[in-house]
């Protein structure tokens, strides 16, 4: 059944209010018909259960339009947004902009996005000389931590961003400019942090960059990015029996699992165990992870602090372990070159030329493997294998 708009308009309040009325913390004042320019109410932001005015964190302003649609609901929408209506909600540092779509009386999808000062900046200095200017909302949570994460990081991003004037600087300002950069900042607060990992909610949720000059006691906002990925470096040894390869790891998050790397070319999925080999880095990078990966998978096991971590060498190629004995013998014949030849100079592997490739391998038969070389020969010997980056994998 269609609504007509002033049903469309009325139900998008009250589908709005029903899903933050389920909250103990927010209060929403929404009025219904309202004709206040730019505005449709406010919701009000408390740290305990109530409207006590000491437990107020804050009031934020409201935009709600509904919109009548017939297709499936997707995760993001776009929607024009009048231009003047930004300025007004810049002049008043920001709103959270919500559009509910609906399907019918019970079928609806709310959508919102946070407009701070920065956002707003963005938004108009895009929009030049137009009259209206469109923007990207996401699917508003339903989970009430996270609504009431929404609201919470909205005000403390609106405080943050409030103490200064709409000439943001971007990045690329902030590196050509001679400011003294004391530090760069991002981060969160709410309830929504209980139950998550710092980690896991910077993936979920958009962020702001913030810089700090060493010289004023004021955060400039600098970039709202939405991170793919996170690396953690974490301090812990990793041994093989007793023997320490490495002191560090490093884990990277996403939002479809968690991999570790050990040394330069060592992954390991956590979801899948897979574990893979990836040949790169310098030359006493690549020997020591090959010496750790044939070890790890000798012995069966590993220990990464006091966590110790099975390997199951069914799934090991055979042919993949003999073509990484092979990899391992050639590096540590250049290793002995070096050595020999009282070379100290650090080998890229990634800009050795073809010929660079074919005098390495030449002088390797004449001081290492103590073979007599002529012109023949080294042309022959560019028909041979060189040391190429590899990558080798099993499941754990």
């Amino acid at each position: 059944m269609e609504m007509n708009k002033t049903q469309i308009e009325m139900r998008a309040i009250m589908l709005l209010e029903d899903s933050l009325t389920r909250s103990q913390y927010i209060i929403p004042e929404i009025p219904k018909n309202d004709k206040t320019p730019s505005w449709d109410g406010n919701i009000f932001i408390y740290n305990q259960p109530g409207t006590k005015k000491k437990d107020l964190i804050g009031k934020i302003d409201v935009q709600v339009k509904g919109h009548y649609n017939k297709k499936s609901f997707k995760d993001r929408i776009t929607y024009p947004v009048n231009v003047f209506d930004l300025r007004n909600y810049l002049n008043d540092s920001g709103v959270i902009y919500f559009v509910i779509y609906m399907k019918n009386f019970d079928d609806y999808k709310i959508y919102y996005n946070t407009l701070l000062p920065f956002d707003l900046t963005c938004l108009l200095k895009e929009a030049k000389d137009q009259k209206s200017k469109t923007i990207e909302l996401i699917a508003f949570p339903t989970d009430e931590l996270e609504i009431r994460d929404v609201f919470t990081n909205f005000i403390r991003n609106r405080d943050l961003q409030g103490a200064i004037d709409h000439r943001y600087l971007s990045l690329e300002d902030v590196e050509n400019s001679n400011l003294p950069i004391m530090s760069f900042h991002f981060g969160f607060s709410g309830p929504g942090l209980e139950k998550s990992s710092p980690i896991e909610y910077t993936l979920n949720h958009p962020t702001y960059i913030y810089f700090k000059p060493s010289e004023y006691e004021v955060f400039f906002p600098i970039e709202k990015v939405t991170f793919d990925s996170v690396m953690e470096t974490l301090i812990k040894d990793i041994k093989v029996n007793e023997d320490v390869m490495y002191t560090e790891y490093n884990v990277f998050h996403t939002k479809k699992g968690k991999t570790l790397r050990i040394g330069k070319g060592i992954e390991i999925d956590f979801k899948s165990k897979k574990i893979t080999l990836k040949i790169r880095g310098s030359l006493p990078e690549r020997i020591r992870d090959i010496e750790f990966y044939l070890a790890m998978i000798e012995k069966k096991r590993i220990t990464i602090g006091e966590m110790w971590l099975p390997i199951n060498e069914a799934n090991v190629d055979d042919e993949a372990i003999k073509k990484i004995y092979s990899t391992q013998n050639s590096l540590l014949k250049i290793k002995e070159l070096f050595e020999l030849l009282e070379i100290k100079e650090e080998l890229n592997f990634s800009f050795i030329s073809d010929e660079g490739n074919e005098n390495l391998k030449t002088l390797i038969k004449t001081f290492i493997d103590n073979e007599p070389v002529s012109l023949d020969s080294r042309k022959q010997s560019s028909k041979t294998s060189n040391f190429p980056p590899q990558t080798i994998q099993h499941m754990s």
